[in-house]
């Protein structure tokens, strides 16, 4: 028998919102990269008025991550992108991108009534996510 390339942490879950140092209910749909070494984790979070947001925890084991104090991005509330995020940000995918100097990138979605709008993000390599 071969031995399973996926294995469950125990003590499982590796984040929930008592990890969260803001106010959120939820905590869920994650994505993570690997890059040089440390793990970087995007994640869906609902505040309290059930807007969702995205946050940002760190990790050099990818088991055990430090959130960063502030959501990474919360919706719009005024301006182009507004309309399109009137319910949370949502859906963000994050991938490392080779080739492109140490960059990030980043997809994500707008929840609202309007037509679902996905938008992307690169981040430079100076960037501190």
């Amino acid at each position: 028998m071969t031995e399973s390339i996926v294995r469950q942490l125990k003590g499982n879950l590796i984040l929930t919102e008592e990890d969260i140092p803001y106010p959120v209910t939820t905590v869920h749909n994650a994505g993570m990269a690997k890059r040089a070494g440390r793990y970087i984790m995007l994640f869906r979070a609902h505040r309290r008025n059930g807007r969702s947001t995205i946050g940002l925890a760190e990790s050099g084991d990818g088991f055990h991550f430090r959130v960063r104090p502030e959501p990474l991005m919360v919706p719009a509330m005024e301006g182009e992108f507004a309309r399109y995020e009137e319910y949370g940000i949502e859906d963000r995918r994050i991938c490392a991108m080779e080739g492109w100097r140490s960059q990030k990138g980043m997809t994500r979605s707008g929840s609202t009534v309007q037509p679902t709008r996905s938008c992307a993000s690169v981040r430079p390599r100076s960037a501190t996510w």
